[in-house]
C-alpha cells in the first residue's frame, strides 16, 4: 500500500451488518469491506461489479431469492 493510500479519508457510501462501501474522494477509489474482506476497485470496476451481482440476482430462483435478500453469511470459494 503506497503513502497516499494509507491516507485516504474514506466516506461511508453503505454499511450494513454485512460490511460497508465506501469512497475516497481525493483519490476516487472505491472501497468494499465484507468481514475480513477488503477490496478497492476504479470506479468502472465497481459498476461492472454491480451489473454483475444485479445479473445474478435477477436470475436466482424467486424463493431463492428471498431467501438470500435476508441472509447475511458470505462463502467464498
Amino acid at each position: 500500500m503506497s503513502e497516499a493510500e494509507s491516507n485516504c479519508q474514506h466516506v461511508v457510501l453503505a454499511q450494513s451488518p454485512l460490511g460497508a462501501v465506501s469512497l475516497c474522494p481525493e483519490c476516487g477509489v472505491l472501497h468494499l469491506a465484507i468481514h475480513n474482506l477488503s477490496l478497492r476497485f476504479k470506479p468502472s470496476a465497481f459498476a461492472e461489479l454491480t451489473r454483475l451481482l444485479n445479473s445474478a440476482q435477477a436470475h436466482l430462483p424467486a424463493e431463492q431469492g428471498a431467501m438470500l435478500a435476508g441472509a447475511e453469511t458470505v462463502s467464498i470459494h
